[in-house]
């Protein structure tokens, strides 16, 4: 029993200690977008400051400003950025940051779709709450799934629905697998008391950056 205990104890400590490497090495890399009327977050995806997002966190805004965490203590850098295409279907924006000066730390792209049940990742802004953390997995996959927003807007693509606990103000932040690479785009959440969470999958991110 013993024996039991001490293992449980040591696999909790392992997976606390692996997200919070996760986390240290990736929160340089994910921004806080805020405009007068919503707050979002996006993922820096190369060294010359692209920048992925949801098309929603972005869509029907007057000011938009993004700030980048530079040190530990939330120290904040407020970026200039030009937007360079959307896909209004797959609730997909690309964004680059402007400053020359800079070379970004940035989160590579997972070539392998995640298997049901695969710890998650997800950093974010919930309710505007700044870079907060939560773990997860892949509780299903689903292709050519539909969702609407309030407005109406219909939107498609390949999803995964996960058990990570993001709000709004995550949207547009990073799914991450156990090696610290980017699997999806956390999206959305469902109506009701028992809200899921819901990505993009990896698969249409790198379709929409190919395009």
């Amino acid at each position: 029993m013993r024996y039991l205990i001490l293992l449980l104890l040591s696999l909790s400590i392992d997976a606390l200690t692996k997200g919070t490497q996760i986390y240290e090495r990736s929160i340089s890399a994910v921004v806080k977008i805020k405009s007068a009327e919503k707050t979002g977050a996006g993922v820096l995806v190369s060294k010359e400051g692209h920048l992925l997002t949801n098309y929603h966190v972005i869509k029907d805004t007057e000011k938009i400003e993004i700030f980048r965490h530079v040190s530990s203590d939330l120290d904040l850098v407020l970026e200039p950025f030009e937007i360079l295409k959307m896909d209004k279907e797959k609730d997909l924006a690309l964004l680059k940051l402007i400053n020359s000066d800079t070379i970004y730390n940035f989160l590579n792209l997972s070539i392998v779709i995640p298997s049901i049940g695969s710890k998650t990742h997800a950093i974010g802004h919930p309710h505007g709450e700044s870079w907060t953390y939560s773990l997860g997995y892949i509780a299903q996959k689903y292709e050519n799934y539909i969702w609407r927003y309030k407005d109406g807007t219909r939107m498609i693509g390949n999803i995964y629905q996960i058990q990570n606990p993001i709000k709004k103000g995550n949207s547009g932040g990073p799914l991450l697998n156990e090696y610290g690479n980017l699997i999806g785009i956390n999206t959305f959440i469902s109506k009701g008391d028992e809200q899921m969470g819901y990505a993009i999958s990896v698969k249409d991110i790198i379709e929409f950056l190919a395009k």
